[in-house]
């Protein structure tokens, strides 16, 4: 029997769940519950950007070659967290 090249046994979670909450406390001690508020803001407009380029690359990964279809899940990427900032945090 063939082992797959690549293995996900090792991950349980994504370590940005341990690491944001922690970064978030030390910002709120250091620069004030504002500027926590406004990283969480940007934690969460990440992962919706994150999210997108996930969806490209899963629905374009079979039809595309990989080249291709990472580009274009970048530049969805890109597109997504743009317009996230503008419509969303650029107004505070």
């Amino acid at each position: 029997m063939m082992k797959p090249a690549l293995t996900l046994d090792g991950i349980k979670r994504p370590a940005v769940w341990e690491y944001v909450p922690a970064s978030l406390t030390l910002v709120e001690r250091h620069d004030g519950r504002a500027c926590a508020m406004d990283d969480a803001r940007s934690a969460r407009l990440g992962a919706l950007a994150l999210a997108g380029f996930a969806a490209v690359v899963t629905s374009a990964a079979e039809a595309w070659p990989p080249m291709l279809s990472l580009t274009a899940a970048t530049a969805a990427w890109l597109g997504i967290a743009t317009a996230l900032w503008i419509f969303i945090c650029a107004r505070h």
